[in-house]
């Protein structure tokens, strides 16, 4: 609404944040900060925010000593050393590096905590089975052959406030191989 000085007012935007699921529940008075993953995504939505230790006057995407692209916070919580660029080693041994662990959201220390995609024949189907994570969005990606170039987008799922088993059930008429991807982020 325009002011009596002839200066309109622009609402840029709005974020609504309630202190409970599926926004970062850990930010509801418990001392942590509710802080921005990245400032130029969408503010309204829950998985673009993390609750973490306060940094006052320092956004959340500085806060990386090491420079190796994996927040302080982050490898603070998860006991990996924020002065040691360590984004590429797998200490856990399952396969996937701190980064990958980080965008996952599955534990760095833990080989049991990890994004697998558990493919299960059955008679004229599939069952595609993984663990999401919660606050995190998928896509299941496809290919026909090995030697295939690209990936084609199979199914979407949006983030949810809990950890759950994801199960899809696909007929396999018609389709005498194919690849199946899990990615997170969900893509664009």
């Amino acid at each position: 609404r325009p002011d009596a000085g002839f200066v309109p007012a622009i609402l840029v935007e709005r974020v609504h944040y309630l202190p409970q699921a599926p926004w970062p529940e850990a930010a509801a008075g418990t001392g942590a900060s509710l802080q921005r993953l990245q400032a130029g995504a969408y503010g309204n939505d829950p998985v673009n925010w993390v609750a973490a230790p306060p940094s006052p006057g320092s956004p959340l995407p500085t806060l990386d000593a090491d420079g190796d692209g994996l927040p302080d916070w982050w490898e603070q919580s998860y006991g990996t050393n924020p002065n040691v660029p360590d984004a590429d080693l797998d200490p856990d041994l399952d396969g996937f590096t701190n980064r990958q662990e980080f965008l996952a959201g599955t534990h760095p220390l833990d080989p049991r905590s990890c994004l697998r995609l558990s493919i299960l024949p059955g008679t004229g189907s599939i069952s595609l089975e993984f663990l999401a994570v919660s606050n995190r969005s998928y896509s299941i990606v496809y290919r026909d052959s090995l030697g295939g170039t690209g990936w084609f987008r199979l199914l979407d799922l949006p983030a949810h406030p809990t950890n759950r088993l994801h199960h899809t059930l696909l007929p396999t008429t018609n389709v005498s191989s194919r690849l199946y991807r899990l990615v997170t982020p969900s893509l664009p």
